[in-house]
């Protein structure tokens, strides 16, 4: 996947607003295919993103339970 890695490298230097990333996989259950790492760290941990992949669910839910990641 490290097509995934570049491309999240490509986003985090060309915009300054996006600090942290990471793609995940919505069919595989939520695994992480690519983050930031180093000093911009996407440091959601692999149950707080496979909740977060499973609100797209329901995404009517969300504004009741929120989404926390970090």
């Amino acid at each position: 996947m490290s097509g995934w890695v570049a491309y999240i490298k490509t986003l985090t230097d060309s915009c300054n607003v996006i600090c942290r990333a990471a793609i995940v996989g919505l069919n595989d259950g939520g695994s992480v295919w690519a983050r930031t790492e180093g000093d911009k760290e996407f440091k959601a941990t692999e149950s707080e993103l496979k909740k977060f992949v499973g609100l797209f669910d329901n995404l009517d839910s969300v504004p009741e339970t929120g989404a926390d990641l970090e």
